[in-house]
């Protein structure tokens, strides 16, 4: 069931226990997406890897969800790219510049809203194992991802129990 794989204080403490606290680091992928370069030199700093080693093209997005004007021209386009996926590994510029052209010319935005009812069933699941998971974090020192530090409303509703 693939909400087990979400509840990450189930894998914590074993990474703790083999790898040691020292080696492992949490990255929250929030930050990553919204300050990708600052993370990576971060994270590659603490790897003892030399950040300017990485490519210009390190931080594009290789996989990003997108919509498409034209139906026709999608199916060409994956067809095309099953095709020629061994030459565009090959060279990743030239895939990079044909995949930024045919976002400009058949590229939509989307935005895949969570339905509100969806969304507080998987807050309900996730409630114990994240507060295991911030508890863990907590006791090693680690800051919490966003998207498990309280609220100002959570932490307000709760200073009274």
């Amino acid at each position: 069931m693939a909400f087990r794989g979400g509840c990450y204080a189930d894998y914590l403490l074993a990474w703790f226990d083999v790898l040691g606290r020292d080696h492992v680091r949490v990255i929250d992928f929030e930050r990553l997406v919204s300050d990708a370069a600052t993370t990576l030199t971060e994270t590659a700093e603490w790897l003892g890897i030399d950040p300017t080693r990485f490519p210009a093209g390190a931080l594009s997005s290789e996989n990003r969800t997108t919509g498409f004007r034209n139906e026709g021209l999608q199916r060409a386009a994956l067809a095309g790219n099953d095709r020629f996926e061994r030459v565009l590994r090959r060279h990743p510029e030239l895939k990079r510049k044909l995949r930024a052209f045919y976002y400009r010319v058949n590229g939509r935005p989307t935005e895949e809203r969570i339905p509100d009812a969806v969304r507080a069933e998987l807050a309900a699941r996730y409630e114990e194992p994240n507060a295991r998971l911030a508890q863990q974090l907590d006791d090693a020192g680690m800051p919490l991802p966003t998207w498990l530090s309280p609220s100002p409303e959570r932490s307000a509703a709760t200073d009274g129990q």
